[in-house]
């Protein structure tokens, strides 16, 4: 059973990992990212013409919480944060791009600075039961960012959007649209 459970959340790394170029070519906050892209993309300035991992609302029905109309005033990037289906457990790639986002965090442009850190889940369970798992996601991001990278807690926040800004809308139950994004808040 945990070899299964080792080969599954391998294979939902990959998945996730070969969208990575496509998510690069589309948006250059989004993806795999290095530490100083992470940097550029959360400078105030952000980068100039990037669209700082603004999408369109998925066409699902549902609304956006209010945390969302703020968002496309904020620098922003989306993270491969990679997470099993159903589950708010870290993997391997999830800590490894972490790991980018806090040396970026610790940088001296972003010192001071404040961010949301805001889970995602794809459109596969409730509403309900999404919105929860998002903010179990968001909050096992902060808390790594935290514990094993000295971030001071005060510099972040989560938030659950559930699946109301699913990645790619087209499949809203693929891989990608689990996933972390990062917003800073201000100084």
């Amino acid at each position: 059973m945990r070899r299964m459970h080792m080969l599954m959340a391998a294979a939902s790394a990959l998945t996730v990992l070969a969208a990575a170029p496509a998510a690069r070519a589309a948006d250059p906050c989004a993806g795999g990212l290095a530490a100083a892209r992470i940097v550029d993309c959360l400078k105030p300035d952000g980068l100039a013409g990037a669209t700082r991992g603004i999408r369109a609302p998925a066409k699902s029905g549902t609304t956006q919480p209010p945390a969302a109309a703020a968002e496309t005033q904020m620098p922003t990037v989306n993270l491969l944060v990679p997470f099993d289906l159903d589950s708010a457990a870290l993997t391997v790639p999830g800590r490894a791009a972490l790991d980018a986002l806090a040396s970026a965090l610790n940088d001296p442009a972003l010192s001071g600075a404040r961010f949301q850190i805001g889970g995602h889940t794809d459109a596969t369970g409730t509403a309900e039961h999404n919105m929860v798992l998002s903010q179990q996601r968001a909050e096992a991001a902060l808390n790594y960012l935290v514990s094993h990278a000295g971030i001071e807690a005060s510099r972040l926040t989560a938030v659950g959007f559930g699946s109301t800004h699913l990645y790619n809308a087209a499949a809203p139950d693929a891989a990608i649209n689990r996933r972390v994004q990062v917003s800073r808040l201000g100084s």
